[in-house]
């Protein structure tokens, strides 16, 4: 058998890198592969091995190392799932999202019905996140610290927060970040920044799973997630964003999308059976906005 070395040597790196951006050191990353050659020592007396099995064996060590892997619900959502003959009728005559401030949510209420209210609730800005982040920083490194995000310079909470955008602003001020929580010590300590909403119906129960958006002014559209639960809870806390509001791709031929701006104080409530609402910048926005999403069941 023919051993492409230049391959090998491709590969070898390439896990090199995923083990450095999955926090596992040097010392980890060499007694893996020594553990595989000892392995493929022993199944094998002859010099010949099958590079694409040994390859096989350093990825499934790595990667049995990732123990974030572990809390996942859902590894990679399936775009194509669609639901059959979807009734959409709760959201078929919905033309607009009323603000329901005060209004009192039954079980009877129409799920379809996208709304927004009102609160009293305190600014949480950059620095509050910061301030938090410093005085829970070991939780925040072991249990929640990758973020998504379009800046190359980013792949930590840390390097997100210190870099403080709100006082020294990117070159075109479009940064966008999300900063997802799904372990329950962090998802604790996030609550001390955004408590549950007052007017959580008592039937519902909040799932572990927890979104920060953090965005520049001119941070460019993208689709909000669809989290464990399907009743969703937006806040935004700082700042203001854009909201289009899309039905489902079941009820896209039978529901009509509308916009809102959601600013500070405000929270925004639906369900992603019916709707998937797309953040956009909102126009003559100076200042980074700060929104917190979360899922009940």
């Amino acid at each position: 058998m023919t051993i492409d070395l230049e391959e090998y040597k491709r590969r070898v790196v390439e896990i090199k890198r995923q083990a450095y951006e999955n926090d596992i050191n040097e010392i980890e990353v060499e007694k893996i592969f020594d553990e595989v050659f000892e392995m493929l020592e022993a199944r094998q007396a002859s010099k010949s091995c099958n590079l694409i099995m040994m390859i096989k064996s350093l990825i499934f060590l790595v990667f049995a190392l990732i123990l974030e892997f572990y809390d996942e619900w859902c590894l990679v959502e399936n775009s194509l799932f669609r639901v059959a003959e979807m009734d959409c009728w709760p959201c078929d005559s919905i033309r607009s999202v009323p603000d329901l401030t005060g209004h009192n949510i039954t079980a009877s209420f129409n799920p379809g019905i996208p709304y927004t209210r009102i609160e009293n609730g305190n600014i949480v800005n950059l620095k509050e996140l910061f301030k938090l982040y410093k005085n829970n920083k070991a939780i925040f490194d072991r249990d929640a610290s990758r973020v998504l995000t379009n800046n190359d310079s980013f792949r930590t909470i840390e390097e997100v927060l210190t870099a403080r955008n709100d006082l020294y602003p990117s070159k075109y001020k479009d940064v966008h970040v999300t900063w997802r929580i799904n372990r329950m010590t962090p998802g604790r300590i996030i609550r001390k920044l955004f408590p549950k909403p007052v007017e959580t119906p008592d039937w519902w129960s909040q799932s572990m799973e927890k979104f920060v958006f953090i965005d520049e002014p001119r941070s460019p559209a993208y689709t909000l997630p669809n989290p464990e639960c399907s009743n969703i809870f937006m806040r935004c806390t700082n700042g203001a964003r854009l909201l289009h509001m899309i039905p489902s791709p079941e009820c896209i031929q039978q529901c009509k999308p509308s916009t809102i701006i959601l600013p500070a104080h405000h929270t925004l409530w639906y369900n992603w059976w019916y709707w998937r609402p797309v953040s956009l910048p909102a126009t003559n926005s100076t200042e980074i906005s700060i929104n917190y999403l979360t899922s009940f069941c």
